[in-house]
């Protein structure tokens, strides 16, 4: 390094290093480290200092770039400091509480929610005006408003519920997930039991489609161009087989309908063999706590080891629509019987055709 340039490091290292130090003690932030550090890369003594513990050479191109982002990093996390403390004062309190009032959209909840109720018949036409609109969180607000001060007004009281049980069923009928309509219907089952009650079915059957262990898909089938529709479920237990099908794995059954080949009922391991060879097979299946019934079998076209289609597909169908678990027994090649069990609640057959 030539002395005008360590001359320049040693000018502009030591007022980046002061302003640092400066901002610590005057500001009591921690952004002047910034600046302390970039004054340490420029300092000789200091880069000399760093080479001899870590034996890395910084080159003069490197250090100029780190110098130039901690100073504009300083500069910036400054300003965004001062931002918020000149918000904290009462003159910026009072302008954000201006522009809170030009645009009301900003908080509205909370204007509503804060907003007296001192004209009884008004906030009646504005109730009922909200009601129309179908805006019954906003009449809700208003109806709890006025009951602050008439806590004995029946009247209000039916208004409130009204409103409350417009606002659940609102939610019910347009959710926004299938989650978000088991709990507006909890809700209401909470609030008013005898509302609720019409829409037991329905919970019940949102409670299985959340808990299901199904998985649908739709596939376009290249010869027909029709649709192919499956539903996959994974077992709940493992297999583990000897050498050479050695590791642990989950068995899926598969529901298919197929435009060209009708419906089926699949049953697959990842490695293995079924023994289930030319003159076909059988398997052993239990629907919940019902004795076991045992269903005939085959092989693939393709003669693969890993797969079995179950006959009897509506038999099996209409079993295991009313059962929330599955078992399977079928045999291996040098494994014997083995059981598959699988949680089977939830099953919906509408999403297997158009």
């Amino acid at each position: 390094m030539d002395k005008k340039t360590s001359k320049i490091s040693w000018i502009f290292g030591s007022i980046l290093l002061l302003i640092g130090i400066s901002n610590l003690i005057a500001l009591s932030n921690a952004y002047g480290l910034l600046m302390i550090v970039a004054g340490g890369f420029l300092l000789p003594p200091i880069r000399n200092k760093f080479y001899e513990l870590t034996q890395i050479q910084i080159q003069s191109w490197l250090r100029g770039i780190a110098v130039s982002l901690l100073i504009v990093n300083f500069f910036v996390l400054s300003q965004e400091s001062e931002n918020k403390d000149n918000a904290k004062t009462p003159e910026n309190k009072e302008i954000a509480k201006n522009t809170q009032s030009e645009n009301p959209s900003i908080n509205k909840k909370t204007e509503v929610e804060n907003k007296p109720c001192q004209d009884l018949e008004q906030s009646n036409l504005l109730y009922q005006k909200n009601m129309e609109n179908k805006k019954y969180y906003d009449a809700a607000l208003i109806m709890k408003q006025c009951l602050k001060t008439h806590e004995n007004d029946q009247s209000l009281k039916e208004k409130l519920s009204i409103a409350e049980i417009s606002q659940y069923k609102s939610n019910i009928e347009n959710p926004q997930s299938r989650l978000h309509q088991l709990l507006n219907i909890e809700n209401l089952e909470r609030d008013y039991p005898k509302e609720a009650e019409k829409f037991a079915d329905l919970k019940r059957k949102l409670k299985d489609e959340i808990d299901s262990k199904w998985s649908y898909q739709v596939e376009e089938d290249e010869m027909s161009s029709k649709k192919i529709f499956f539903a996959t479920n994974t077992s709940k237990n493992y297999l583990n087989f000897d050498f050479p099908y050695s590791g642990s794995q989950q068995a899926t059954l598969q529901i298919r309908n197929h435009p060209r080949y009708g419906r089926d009922i699949i049953l697959s391991i990842e490695k293995g063999q079924f023994l289930c060879g030319y003159n076909d097979c059988s398997v052993l299946v239990k629907f919940d706590d019902t004795p076991p019934v045992r269903f005939s079998a085959s092989s693939p076209n393709d003669h693969s080891s890993e797969h079995i289609f179950i006959n009897s597909y509506q038999k099996f169908i209409d079993r295991m629509k009313k059962s929330k678990e599955v078992r399977i027994e079928a045999k291996f090649y040098r494994e014997g019987a083995q059981s598959l069990i699988f949680d089977t609640t939830g099953f919906d057959q509408q999403k297997m055709s158009n």
